[in-house]
């Protein structure tokens, strides 16, 4: 099995690529320039590996919240791959992204994500994986205000593991201490994350047609649109 995997979603862009058993990958800090990065590090890294777009057996990509430019970004590359050789195409939230990387790099089994959404709001999540190492909690998916937030927090049980910008850069959050709370340092999505994701869903034999690919907002175009011409 081959998947080829893409986050532009936040202030970084990463691709990784499943090779069978073998996994690489490439992360860069990038801003603002993911539609200038994304592709050379996708060639860079099907050049490593010796193969090229038409062996990949799907792509799966970071479909959103996130910077609603680095969205687009990821959504359009993914289609345009996708559409020129047919490769299936998956689409996994960004913040189920950031839940993976708590369970890879702490074992977490109960995860809150909290990432900037601008607007003095944040994009919230609370995940939970099962025994079967699914990620519950898509329907908590949401852009609340801090407030809401707090509250939130106060009717949680057990320990949680917090991941996101938002725990180190939102002060009611980082004065915040709760002894059913793990702050950690996992700030940013990466994409060899995606990977583990992408290859469960395949296994159901789940994808998305090319044409039926969306981005995830949480917020709409509407709003974006006004946000973009803020000086």
């Amino acid at each position: 099995m081959r998947i080829l995997a893409l986050e532009t979603t936040v202030e970084a862009c990463s691709v990784a690529l499943l090779n069978n058993k073998n996994e690489r990958f490439y992360f860069e800090q990038s801003s603002e320039k993911h539609a200038q990065r994304i592709l050379p590090l996708i060639q860079k890294l099907l050049q490593h590996e010796k193969i090229t777009l038409k062996q990949i057996d799907a792509i799966a990509f970071s479909c959103g919240p996130g910077n609603f430019t680095g969205v687009r970004v990821g959504t359009s590359i993914a289609q345009g791959l996708a559409l020129g050789s047919e490769i299936p195409l998956i689409g996994i939230s960004t913040l189920k992204i950031m839940a993976e990387q708590a369970w890879r790099e702490l074992g977490a089994q109960r995860v809150l994500v909290a990432m900037n959404a601008k607007l003095g709001e944040i994009y919230w999540a609370e995940y939970q994986r099962n025994l079967h190492g699914s990620w519950l909690g898509k329907e908590t998916e949401s852009i609340l205000n801090i407030e809401t937030i707090l509250n939130r927090i106060t009717n949680l049980t057990e320990k949680w593991i917090c991941v996101g910008s938002e725990w180190i850069q939102r002060s009611e959050l980082t004065q915040l201490s709760l002894i059913n709370l793990i702050k950690t340092t996992i700030v940013l999505p990466h994409a060899k994350d995606i990977l583990p994701l992408a290859l469960k869903i395949l296994s159901k034999g789940i994808h998305t047609k090319v044409e039926d690919v969306a981005p995830t907002y949480l917020r709409s175009t509407e709003i974006y649109n006004k946000m973009i011409r803020i000086p």
